[in-house]
């Protein structure tokens, strides 16, 4: 079984890293019934919740590369198909409760040989947290936060 892969690692892990993997594992779950029984427009206001006090920039990257680590170690390993939605869902949540601003956006494409594709990603301003490598294939519809109008 996938979730037991890795056991091993994690044995050997700080407990700071085993503390982080529990609350990714966690917040992985919630996410992923969220997504399946909340109405999209009560995840968006969530995901919009204002940040408590900013991380300063030198420390995000490090905390985001952990969190996303954690994420992306549970997102492969449990027994359903957590996508771009619950990952990125999970690890905006998680840097945003630490102090990270990030953004997330949702965008669609109508594609010829899969029919209408969605997609999300994380950004930190101009700097990518997840999902990003394929952003550019995808029309913007909505970020979260939005910006001030």
């Amino acid at each position: 079984m996938r979730i037991l892969s890795g056991l091993k690692t994690i044995g050997r892990s700080s407990w700071r890293d085993k503390a982080l993997l529990a609350e990714a594992g966690f917040v992985l779950v919630l996410a992923s019934i969220a997504i399946r029984l909340v109405p999209f427009k009560r995840i968006a206001q969530v995901a919009s919740a204002p940040t408590g006090r900013l991380l300063p920039q030198e420390e995000r990257l490090p905390e985001i590369r952990r969190i996303r680590w954690a994420v992306v170690a549970w997102a492969d390993r449990v027994p359903w198909r957590a996508m771009c939605f619950e990952r990125g869902l999970s690890v905006h949540w998680m840097i945003r409760r630490r102090g990270v601003p990030s953004i997330m956006h949702y965008g669609a494409v109508l594609d010829p040989d899969e029919g209408l594709l969605a997609h999300v990603w994380i950004k930190d301003g101009d700097v990518p947290i997840i999902g990003c490598e394929s952003e550019s294939r995808f029309r913007l519809l909505a970020s979260f936060p939005g910006t001030p109008a």
